[in-house]
């Protein structure tokens, strides 16, 4: 019968909510799991240079990387300095307006990648530690230096994106409030844009 549940996809469903709960039980005492993009897992997965070209490739963040003017095509990068440049398109402006509201915690940054047929590949970081301008890393500096580069550029990313999420519901919110007062309020349409 169509919508019945058999047994074994109610024992399945059953296995499934066990791991999750036994997955909660580990979190909750402090063993280690297998998550290896979790930030402290064992493996430190989350802090390779694998993981930052992931991140920046599979999300918003690729609509904001242009082409370095002075490299090949292939030469990428992801300017968070907040600096807009003559000439520069609407969405990289609406960038750099993002950048600038972050707070002064969240260190402004460059990430350098390099496009292949095989992904993106994260090459360098510069980061503004001081008014003097940028220091750049890379997987030749020291481990600890290169690691918190990454981890620089990747939370000033998340906050642009956070801020491009907040808009979207904004403007939706404002979309349909538009829509749902140019109806009469008794229609049947009116009660469909609910929010």
């Amino acid at each position: 019968n169509e919508g019945t549940t058999t047994v074994s996809e109610a024992f399945e469903t059953a296995n499934v909510a066990a791991e999750v709960v036994i997955g909660a039980d580990e979190i909750l005492e402090g063993l280690p799991r297998n998550t290896p993009y979790t930030q402290g897992s064992p493996d430190r997965a989350w802090d390779t240079d694998t993981f930052a070209a992931s991140y920046i490739a599979n999300t918003l963040l690729a609509t904001f990387l242009e082409q370095l003017p002075e490299g090949s095509p292939k030469d990428l990068v992801l300017d968070f300095s907040g600096d807009v440049a003559q000439g520069a398109s609407r969405l990289q402006a609406l960038k750099a307006r993002a950048v600038n509201l972050a707070p002064a915690g969240l260190l402004r940054a460059r990430g350098f990648c390099t496009s292949s047929p095989s992904g993106l590949a994260l090459t360098g970081v510069e980061v503004q530690l001081g008014p003097a301008g940028y220091t750049r890393f890379n997987s030749s500096s020291p481990a600890e230096q290169w690691s918190l580069a990454k981890q620089a550029l990747l939370s000033l990313g998340m906050f642009i994106q956070e801020c491009f999420h907040t808009a979207m519901h904004l403007f939706g919110g404002t979309v349909l409030a538009a829509a749902q007062r140019a109806l009469p309020f008794d229609s049947l349409a009116h009660g469909a844009f609910e929010p």
